[in-house]
């Protein structure tokens, strides 16, 4: 699968200078983890499913979060499990059926309550796992996030599978000041140790903000509230230094009824915007409507693409400095490496828009 497929080749010839490659579950994990784009959270007593999927219902979407924790009740648990066996068995006889390709297969991923229920539903689908890209681990935390992912390792080693990780940090010790670096650096650590299976880091901004009893109005990002403000920084800090390079994913932003030109619209993108500047890659959903705008801030842009390839293709022993593409701003190369190397890891994922085109051209 690929992003873009859904479009018109007329206006893919239009707005794009680089088109999108391929990618699956299968692709190496320097490909994949900046592939995730707008990964959509689904509850697990979600009907139709599986049906959506193979309809292409939400063909833009390529990443979906089946979820047996926040969005469904507890008394809802055991019909989630069950109604989530279905679905995994179903996909995987389509699969084995002809009727869908594994590799046309969006990411699914699936977020579970606690470590018990982890190792059991791990047992229980262990022969059709391969249909999943890998979990969500929920409030990972010091103490625990360990034996989630050397359960994942061992699955992988024993099955000759590739399952990922994706922890979310959502607990009180990365909220509060006193406890957020050193529990950080802590946690860290124990990332370090599966590196190879940790997919992307994810960031649960819903509970940090009911640790302290807030919630963002339609027209504020998150950036807008401190305390988010600073714990989203420190996680930055320490998750993306050239020692640890991994991924961290946007935040939700919980309002998705957008017509054109609103506040809220506005909102969004400018939160898109924010995330990308700081260097998270992708977004979380929570609905349909959202995915076009986490994709079309996604593409890259023409400028920082030919940038990034002049970085990239330089002598750093005679070029300290050069200027950019389009005589605007300076390319450093040691300094920019780094980020021109990123860029173009995401351009081989989400395209890049032709010189003068941007997002809202794609909008």
């Amino acid at each position: 699968m690929r992003y873009l497929d859904d479009l018109d080749s007329e206006i893919r010839d239009k707005l794009f200078y680089k088109l999108p490659n391929e990618f699956n579950k299968d692709s190496p994990i320097e490909v994949l983890k900046y592939s995730l784009g707008s990964t959509l959270y689904v509850p697990a007593i979600k009907e139709k499913f599986v049906d959506n999927i193979i309809s292409r219902k939400y063909d833009n979407i390529k990443t979906f979060i089946i979820d047996l924790e926040d969005s469904i009740g507890d008394s809802s648990v055991k019909l989630g499990e069950e109604m989530f066996y279905e679905n995994i068995r179903k996909i995987k006889q389509y699969i084995d059926h002809g009727k869908i390709s594994k590799d046309s297969l969006p990411l699914i991923f699936l977020r579970v309550r606690n470590y018990e229920q982890f190792k059991y539903i791990v047992d229980e689908i262990i022969d059709d796992i391969d249909v999943l890209t890998g979990f969500v681990l929920p409030k990972a935390n010091v103490e625990t996030v360990g034996s989630y992912l050397k359960l994942i390792d061992d699955v992988n080693k024993k099955y000759k599978t590739k399952i990922y990780a994706m922890p979310t940090l959502e607990c009180t010790r990365f909220a509060y000041t006193e406890t957020r670096v050193n529990y950080l650096i802590e946690m860290t650590k124990q990332f370090i140790q599966y590196k190879d299976i940790i997919l992307n880091i994810r960031i649960g901004v819903t509970d940090f903000n009911s640790i302290f009893g807030l919630r963002r109005k339609e027209d504020s990002c998150i950036y807008d509230i401190n305390v988010l403000r600073e714990i989203i920084a420190d996680i930055l800090n320490i998750m993306l230094r050239n020692e640890h390079d991994f991924v961290v994913a946007g935040p939700v932003y919980e309002y998705y009824n957008f017509n054109q030109g609103d506040i809220i619209l506005e909102t969004f993108l400018k939160e898109i915007y924010k995330d990308k500047i700081n260097g998270l890659v992708g977004k979380t959903i929570i609905h349909p409507n959202q995915a076009k705008y986490v994709q079309a801030m996604s593409i890259v842009e023409y400028e920082d693409y030919m940038d990034a390839v002049s970085i990239i293709g330089a002598n750093k022993d005679l070029c300290g400095a050069e200027s950019s593409f389009h005589k605007n701003r300076m390319n450093e190369i040691k300094p920019h490496t780094k980020w021109a190397k990123k860029i173009i890891k995401l351009s081989e994922v989400y395209g890049v828009y032709n010189n003068g085109e941007g997002y809202r051209s794609m909008l």
